[in-house]
């Protein structure tokens, strides 16, 4: 979403977790939009332009519900919000030294580059105009090699305990329940659902966490099969499945009731054994 005009920064500053406010033109911040319960209706990398204008990258979900949703509370508001995610594109690339983001971001002089980590090895979200899209993603291509599936990636952020919107982080779930700190100023004052953040923060709990969990099997297991401990007791679902093949293993996160488990533990999750990571 492109976001402009006079009241933006107020308005984003309101409508998110982050603080908008430390955000200079070219700087990047992460936050989500919450509904006033605190479950998560989008998260967002935003990318400052001049003259108090953003770009918010959604990494999924439906546009035209993640953009209502983030417009719900546009009221008197000097507030331009464009759906903008047919001209723009977004590739992860991992850098394992051989590049520097500097380098990345000449690879489009349109382009927008931040450093973020969605596996175990840090990397370059690099957001490109979608007009350059077929010649930028032949040098990619012939720089770091092979794309990977759709799959494979799900394996390794999985792996590397990275939840994604909207496959884990949704409406289902309060933005604490799944960690996520990061994205919260605590400091900033009023948002959307700040209320219930803060509480969950006070108390030093919530009611449930976003675990990974492992079966040393290719299992047929899916999203929403129940979790149950080493003694029969329910004590949680699996969200997200990702099988590896290559070492006879499913990787899961699973949303578990806090103080039900603890790590190490072994769990039943259909006629599988598993261990809580």
């Amino acid at each position: 979403m492109h976001v402009s005009g006079k009241d933006a920064p107020r308005y984003l500053n309101a409508r998110l977790t982050n603080d908008v406010r430390l955000l200079q033109p070219g700087g990047v911040l992460w936050g989500a939009a919450l509904t006033a319960q605190g479950r998560v209706e989008g998260v967002f990398c935003l990318h400052a332009l001049p003259d108090a204008a953003f770009l918010l990258v959604c990494d999924g979900g439906e546009a035209q519900k993640v953009h209502a949703a983030f417009r719900r509370y546009i009221v008197a508001d000097r507030v331009v919000v464009n759906d903008v995610s047919a001209d723009w594109g977004l590739v992860h690339l991992v850098d394992e030294g051989s590049s520097s983001r500097q380098s990345i971001v000449t690879l489009s002089e349109s382009s927008f580059a931040s450093s973020v980590k969605r596996v175990e090895i840090p990397g370059t979200d690099l957001l490109y105009p979608s007009v350059e899209e077929p010649a930028l993603l032949a040098r990619l291509s012939e720089s770091y090699g092979t794309r990977l599936s759709l799959g494979e990636y799900t394996l390794a952020r999985v792996r590397a305990g990275f939840p994604s919107f909207p496959e884990e982080v949704n409406e289902d779930v309060v933005l604490t329940e799944c960690g996520m700190r990061e994205m919260v100023s605590f400091s900033k004052g009023c948002y959307v659902g700040q209320e219930v953040i803060e509480r969950t923060d006070a108390i030093g709990k919530v009611p449930r966490k976003l675990e990974r969990v492992s079966i040393e099997a290719v299992a047929s297991v899916s999203t929403g099969t129940p979790i149950q401990s080493a003694a029969g007791a329910e004590i949680g679902k699996v969200i997200t499945v990702a099988a590896d093949p290559s070492s006879s293993q499913t990787l899961c996160f699973a949303l578990l009731r806090n103080g039900r488990y603890a790590s190490g533990d072994v769990i039943v999750i259909g006629s599988d054994r598993g261990l809580i990571l």
